[in-house]
């Protein structure tokens, strides 16, 4: 399973990993990504690519930006860290 966050970034990572041998699916939860039409266009290009690909698509429904805002707001320093903790948690 990977996570991904933009079709073209899991492009190269499913080909990598198809190439590897591995069956792969794409899990999709990014309430960092901002605004909410950006969100959007990014989730319907990776339901384009998992057509391409043939293979399956995992999608947290829900657009959880507060929970977003709330872990990085105070920690800016950290916030990749927040945001990767909330991602993958």
């Amino acid at each position: 399973m990977i996570h991904s966050c933009c079709a073209h970034c899991a492009s190269y990572t499913v080909d990598y990993w198809q190439e590897q041998g591995y069956e792969v699916t794409a899990y999709w939860y990014n309430p960092n990504i901002h605004p909410v039409t950006e969100h959007n266009k990014r989730l319907d290009s990776m339901r384009t690519l998992v057509k391409r690909k043939d293979i399956p698509l995992l999608v947290e429904e829900g657009y959880e930006y507060k929970e977003y805002f709330d872990r990085v707001a105070g920690d800016e320093e950290n916030r990749c860290y927040q945001c990767f903790k909330l991602r993958l948690g």
